[in-house]
């Protein structure tokens, strides 16, 4: 089964703006749980193409 975690377009993410560190810390928490849980086994990122080719 797969999941997909989608965050809500905002000025700051559509700038190309990262969540803030506690954001991050969080998030990484988060992910360390699933993969204890044995949830999480594989991990994929979307890349924009605009950033590839910046």
């Amino acid at each position: 089964m797969l999941f997909m975690l989608i965050v809500k377009a905002s000025k700051h993410s559509e700038l190309g703006g990262l969540p803030s560190e506690a954001l991050r810390s969080k998030m990484s928490a988060y992910n360390a749980e699933l993969v204890s849980a044995g949830i999480r086994v594989l991990a994929k990122v979307q890349i924009e193409l605009r950033q590839i080719f910046e």
